[in-house]
């Protein structure tokens, strides 16, 4: 079983890796808050490996981490977002798009 967790805690490092290296070399916020997403799967994945220590104390404590991850990081990146927005941000990556017609007018 300890192998498993091994595994579980190099996967969870790759990804959380994955999301710094997004977060530095990412062009505009919005796709930044993506990237900052991908770490609460690394950081979930690291968590779980806590199940390998077969201790009830460190795998709540570690569920109960996970949850509030699992609440707060959805609210957070798009309260993010919404400022950006709403501070008018541009989107700088090429390809991207404004699916709401007019970035240069959010509502109040």
């Amino acid at each position: 079983m300890s192998w498993l967790g091994g595994l579980v805690v190099v996967v969870g490092l790759v990804l959380a890796l994955a999301a710094v290296v997004g977060l530095v070399r990412l062009e505009d916020v919005y796709q930044r808050v993506q990237a900052a997403s991908l770490g609460y799967l690394g950081v979930t994945a690291i968590l779980l490996a806590s199940v390998a220590t077969g201790d009830g104390k460190i795998i709540a404590r570690a569920l109960l981490v996970a949850t509030f991850l699992l609440l707060s990081s959805p609210v957070a990146a798009h309260a993010i977002a919404r400022a950006a927005w709403l501070r008018r941000q541009a989107l700088r990556s090429k390809e991207a798009w404004d699916e709401t017609g007019d970035l240069a007018d959010p509502p109040r």
